[in-house]
């Protein structure tokens, strides 16, 4: 027995893969001992949108929020690459007021987000930029936030404690 777990794409409403479980076996009606085999495909119905009676937990929230920012970084970086760097931006910006909209846009999670949004945009100013700095910064935050860490490139920090230890350091 072998079972697939699909990963959930961000955002996309209607019927979508959640699990595939595969079965072979021998089946002892058979005398010549062939295998069988049988496949079912667990399906989910997504909306469109949250309905408006359905409260959304604030971990679910910032957990949307970050899978929205790795989505647009690696949208924009894709464009870089092509030279759109105004399309690149337009992605960052959307996902930007995605989060500011969003029930925890206010928390220090998201603050996190969206300064390491803003330190990437500003990176994708110009060709040049991009060439020399920005496209390895948009892959290490892409791949930083994909799995669930900051990389401190401009973030803010969530408590006075490592505000202090920030400071220490920087001054030594």
């Amino acid at each position: 027995c072998t079972m697939k777990l699909h990963s959930l794409p961000c955002c996309v409403p209607g019927e979508v893969p959640l699990l595939t479980a595969k079965l072979t076996y021998a089946n002892p009606q058979h005398k010549n001992g062939s295998q069988q085999e049988e496949e079912e495909v667990c399906m989910i119905q997504r909306p469109e949108n949250t309905p408006t009676d359905q409260v959304v937990p604030n971990i679910i929230d910032q957990q949307r929020n970050r899978a929205t920012v790795v989505e647009a970084i690696e949208l924009a970086k894709f464009e870089a690459d092509k030279g759109n760097l105004s399309t690149a931006r337009d992605y960052l910006q959307k996902a930007k007021h995605r989060i500011a909209n969003s029930s925890t846009g206010s928390s220090g999670y998201c603050a996190n987000l969206v300064a390491d949004v803003d330190t990437t945009m500003g990176y994708m100013g110009s060709s040049t930029t991009y060439a020399a700095v920005g496209q390895h910064q948009a892959q290490q935050v892409s791949q930083m936030w994909g799995q669930q860490r900051a990389c401190g490139g401009g973030a803010h920090f969530q408590n006075v404690q490592q505000q202090q230890m920030v400071g220490a350091w920087n001054s030594r």
